[in-house]
Order: C-alpha cells, then sequence, then structure tokens
C-alpha cells in the first residue's frame, strides 16, 4: 500500500514582492499587467510601501526600480528572512555561539573558554539554547545570528546542526570565528579551510580563553566595533539599545 502525501507551497506575499524587485531589477521596467501575470505582488500593500519609499516608481502604468533601488539591489543580497521581520544588527560586539550541545566537552568548553573569553574582550554573547526567546528553536537561531556582530562557531566534530547554522551566518555575510580542539583534529571541509579559527587545548582551557579574546579584541578594533555600539546605544531606541 503506498502513502500519497500531498506537497503544498503556499503562496507568499512577502515572496511576490522580492519577485517584483528582482524583475525590475533585471527588465529595467514592466507593466503592471506585465509583472501581475508573474505573480510580482502588483496589488498588495507592499507594493503601496515601495513606492512611499522611494524604490519603486510608476511611470505611464509601468514599474521601475528607482536609482536609490537599482544601488541597493546592486549591491547587497535582498532575499526573505524565513522568520519574518529581525533586526539586523552590524559589527557590534555582541557574539552568536553556534555549537553542539550534547558533547562531554560543551558546557565546560561555554562556560570555561568562550563566555569568560567574551567578557574579557569586552563582548556580550549567546548561545540559542540559553536565550530567551519567542517560537522555536530555528527562530532563535536566525535571530540570533541576524542579531550579532560575529558568530563563533566550534566545529571541532562533523555536527549536522552546526554546519548548517555556519551556513546561514555565511550566507547573509556576517563575519564567523571557528573554534576547533587542536587534539584530536578533524578535517575540516575543503569550504571552510581558508576561514579565520581559533585553536585551542581541552586541557588548557585558560591558554585557549587567552587567545580568543585576543582575536575578538583584534575584530573589534578592525571593525571599530565599540563605537557602532556607542552610536547604535544614543540614537536608536529598538532592539540595539543596550548591547
Amino acid at each position: 500500500m503506498s502513502l500519497e502525501v500531498e506537497t503544498r507551497w503556499d503562496v507568499n506575499p512577502r515572496k511576490e514582492t522580492l519577485r517584483l524587485l528582482r524583475l525590475l531589477f533585471i527588465c529595467g521596467h514592466l507593466s503592471k499587467e506585465t509583472l501581475k501575470n508573474a505573480g510580482a505582488g502588483c496589488e498588495h500593500r507592499a507594493v503601496d510601501e515601495l513606492l512611499w519609499a522611494g524604490i519603486i516608481a510608476e511611470d505611464s502604468g509601468c514599474y521601475k526600480l528607482s536609482r536609490a533601488g537599482v544601488v541597493f539591489m546592486r549591491e547587497f543580497v535582498v532575499t526573505l528572512s524565513p522568520h519574518g521581520t529581525t533586526s539586523i544588527a552590524v559589527d557590534i560586539p555582541h557574539a552568536f555561539i553556534v555549537m553542539p550541545f550534547g558533547e562531554p566537552w560543551s558546557d565546560c568548553v561555554l562556560t570555561d573558554l568562550i563566555k569568560p573569553a567574551c567578557s574579557a574582550a569586552g563582548f556580550s554573547c549567546e548561545r540559542a539554547d540559553q536565550a530567551a526567546r519567542v517560537g522555536d528553536l530555528a527562530q532563535g537561531v536566525w535571530n540570533g545570528i541576524m542579531t550579532a556582530g560575529l558568530v563563533i562557531v566550534e566545529v571541532s566534530v562533523p555536527n549536522v546542526n552546526v554546519f548548517y547554522e555556519l551556513g546561514l551566518a555565511r550566507a547573509i555575510g556576517r563575519d564567523t570565528l571557528l573554534l576547533r580542539q587542536k587534539d584530536p583534529p578533524m578535517l575540516v571541509p575543503a569550504d571552510i579551510r581558508g576561514m579565520l579559527y581559533c585553536e585551542y587545548d581541552l586541557q588548557h582551557l585558560e591558554t585557549g580563553k587567552n587567545e580568543l579574546a585576543r582575536q575578538l579584541r583584534e575584530w573589534a578594533k578592525k571593525q571599530r566595533a565599540f563605537e557602532v555600539r556607542s552610536v547604535a546605544n544614543e540614537h536608536h531606541a529598538g532592539p540595539l539599545s543596550g548591547i
């Protein structure tokens, strides 16, 4: 007996709006009818908001990207958040920690190496399972990556969830720092061998803590992270305040 499973692809108005932006970027200008036939979201409220914001313009029954819209689409990766709108932080001294939860060494590496290193470098930090959140763990991971200046990723064991979260961070351009144990050495996948990493010894976590803190300070200095935080706290009343 075969079990038939119905696959449903829901219509997402936000995705239709993104489709509209991409088509206008590729084609220059298109009529409302052409965009409607392509399911490009012409009848959604989001289009009125794009017009109001000056991202698109209406001209003789056609839509086109404004000059600002063209620059934005050309210079940045514009895509959908899988969990709705989330504030995006850039280059602040706040680290999101990605690591396996169930290894015998997980808790001690977190409490004796990563957290003290972050504190010594002037960083705040959080791990998805320990952060206050609304929604499931996946949403907590996404929000954590989006609102961190830097993502610290422990890759000493081949953990599927860890590499998935590392991929999310890299896909949105988030700076990442890999942690790995010196012994036994893990064969790091080719795609990430050239990334910045910090090695440590489980028997000498204090040494690893000092090295991680040094690298965090170096990153913060190059990215002017503390200056960014100062400006954000002074002028922004939203989620960045108090970081």
